[in-house]
């Protein structure tokens, strides 16, 4: 069984019938009514392409400043990922336009807060280009597209997910294009992770 979550992973073209009746005569009578489809997936590792995701959302930020808002974006292909022009946008409007020569390496993390004055010491990041990330906490729309416009994800979330001061929204499973998003106390103690995987370790 597959869900529609794999279908960015789907080699178009692939699936095929595999008319096992040809090799057994009496399959339709003895085996099933129902014949097996073959199709392929390209999910990434050593020698795949580059696949970035939203992997962390905090759209509530802890306080009133809304500079403490971030987008955490993840490359979980196996090669660079080349964002420059790439944009980050909600649905208002595009927030945050990354520069030339920007690169995610395979298995890294960048992080986009709402401005400088958010990005707490130690953590890695910059600040989006419009000056802020306007996320809403009753219900928004992150997209990241590349500088064509094509979208490359894109995670339409409700206030359930952002109804609580300083607490985001990670995938789960933690750093997987398939993963759900929760709210980030249901994978840690910690109330977000900025930068880092969800349990605190480095990606």
């Amino acid at each position: 069984m597959v869900s529609n979550e794999m279908l960015p992973f789907h080699v178009a073209g692939s699936a095929e019938v595999y008319r096992v009746d040809q090799f057994i005569p009496s399959y339709g009578s003895t085996t099933s009514d129902h014949f097996p489809t073959i199709t392929k997936y390209t999910l990434g590792g050593p020698a795949g392409d580059a696949r970035v995701v939203l992997n962390e959302i905090l759209a509530n930020e802890p306080g009133s400043s809304s500079a403490g808002e971030f987008v955490e974006l993840v490359n979980v292909g196996g090669a660079p990922a080349d964002l420059s022009g790439a944009t980050l946008s909600d649905s208002a409007g595009v927030r945050h336009v990354f520069p030339a020569n920007t690169t995610l390496a395979p298995g890294r993390a960048i992080v986009v807060f709402g401005s400088a004055a958010g990005i707490p010491a130690g953590v890695q990041a910059v600040a989006a280009s419009s000056g802020a990330l306007g996320l809403n906490n009753a219900g928004d729309t992150v997209t990241l597209a590349n500088a064509g416009g094509s979208v490359i994800d894109r995670f339409a979330y409700t206030s359930g997910l952002a109804s609580v001061d300083g607490v985001s929204m990670n995938r789960d499973p933690d750093a997987s294009a398939l993963g759900s998003f929760v709210r980030h106390t249901s994978l840690a103690t910690a109330p977000a992770s900025p930068g880092t995987r969800a349990t605190g370790g480095g990606f």
